[in-house]
């Protein structure tokens, strides 16, 4: 669903339900990603974990999609020309 985020096809929030610290891990390779600049902190936003299902779906009602510029080019985003070789 990340991706379909990325390409500007929906803007919708993804929620995860769990016990005490299971996506922990998975929050913090997120949290990876956006500061190795693979995933924007724009999508890292959208996703919410929470205990309570009703808590977290109060969350996921009031969620506010952000204005996300399209993907740009690897060279864009690396800030780096892109060897010949590598297309």
């Amino acid at each position: 669903m990340w991706t379909w985020a990325q390409l500007g096809l929906h803007q919708k929030p993804l929620g995860f339900l769990g016990a005490k610290d299971f996506f922990a891990p998975l929050l913090q390779f997120l949290d990876l990603l956006v500061s190795q600049r693979f995933l924007r902190a724009e999508h890292r936003q959208m996703a919410f974990l929470e205990q309570d299902p009703v808590l977290l779906l109060q969350l996921l009602e009031r969620h506010k999609a952000t204005s996300v510029p399209e993907v740009e080019s690897i060279e864009e985003r690396f800030e780096a020309p892109i060897e010949e070789s590598c297309r």
